[in-house]
């Protein structure tokens, strides 16, 4: 082959190769495009993710207070029955009421949750 050939065969072998590097470029770039479309889309359905797990603490902290007034409400309640019952400074009434308050289960689930809220 001529000097003249060989560089035409050569440039050929060039063109090819541009056009294959071309075409893996512009494939990858797709596939970037397509990825990053995904990406994308999951950080959407994360944030919306969060917003509603946001919404629902909130809801879940009213709950809770509400439930708390309640425990409160009983634990005085029950508190009132206690002292119903062991009214006197007799030390056995005083006691059985400290056994009874105690075991006052409104106070002791107000102090567990307290436990909890200093965690």
């Amino acid at each position: 082959m001529t000097d003249i050939a060989a560089l035409t065969h050569r440039l050929a072998d060039t063109a090819i190769e541009q056009s294959e590097l071309y075409k893996a470029a512009k494939r990858d770039a797709e596939e970037a495009e397509a990825y990053a479309a995904a990406l994308a889309s999951d950080m959407n359905a994360l944030a919306d993710m969060l917003r509603k797990s946001r919404e629902y603490n909130v809801l879940l902290e009213a709950k809770l207070a509400k439930a708390v007034e309640a425990l409160r409400e009983c634990e005085a309640d029950i508190d009132g029955y206690i002292w119903h019952e062991y009214p006197g400074d007799h030390p056995v009434q005083a006691r059985y009421r400290k056994r009874d308050f105690d075991a006052n289960p409104a106070r002791i689930a107000l102090a567990e949750l307290r436990g909890q809220n200093d965690e």
